[in-house]
């Protein structure tokens, strides 16, 4: 079904959830304040929404895990990987003390309002986007948020040759530095070893002007 505008949208039902008169607009984003079957109501986003990836308030991954958990003794969520995930996600964009905040929070990098506020709409966004524990996640933009639209789930090894942990440009990391001004790494790693600063290199390509921007 194609829908050519927020008003076509009003009164429609996704999942669990059914889309109230209500909307927040942002740059970049479009939320709509969703009643769910539960009788919850929550902000929701409109890429969540015609995606499919989201299609409760999170209750329905609540109670597929109370299922899973049931006759456990506890309810396990907090000691699940995904769950560690969501923790150590939120610490790096807005606990100062973390160990990476520098890199992420630090320079302006966050989570969208509904993951942060919701452990379970991250990890039913996670269930319905190939998440599993042998995987990690990565933004598909080094210098956006972590959200839905920026985010997949890939090979741990594969995250460990795009960190480039011990190469740092400024507060970049190599690979940062090089996709955020499209500059190719094999050369900026060259001059990286003859001790040129980011600056430097990005004069050798005839953009410093755009050092900091």
């Amino acid at each position: 079904m194609k829908f050519t505008n927020n008003d076509d949208l009003i009164g429609k039902r996704f999942g669990r959830l059914i889309l109230t008169d209500q909307i927040k607009k942002g740059k970049g984003y479009c939320n709509f304040l969703c009643r769910c079957d539960c009788g919850n109501e929550k902000w929701i986003s409109k890429y969540n929404i015609l995606k499919g990836s989201t299609t409760s308030c999170g209750c329905y991954l609540r109670e597929a895990t109370s299922r899973r958990n049931k006759g456990k003794g506890k309810h396990l969520r907090s000691g699940e990987k995904i769950y560690k995930t969501w923790t150590r996600i939120k610490d790096r964009c807005f606990n100062p003390n973390a160990t990476a905040y520098n890199r992420y929070g630090g320079r302006g990098i966050g989570m969208c309002a509904e993951w942060e506020h919701d452990a379970g709409a991250f990890i039913e966004w996670a269930s319905n986007n190939g998440y599993a524990d042998s995987l990690t996640i990565e933004r598909i933009d080094v210098n956006g948020d972590y959200s839905p639209d920026n985010c997949k789930w890939i090979p741990m090894c594969e995250q460990y040759r795009n960190m480039r942990k011990s190469v740092y440009i400024g507060e970049y990391t190599l690979m940062e530095f090089c996709r955020k001004y499209g500059l190719p790494k094999t050369s900026v790693r060259r001059y990286m070893k003859k001790g040129l600063s980011g600056k430097e290199i990005l004069s050798k390509y005839g953009r410093t002007a755009a050092w900091e921007k």
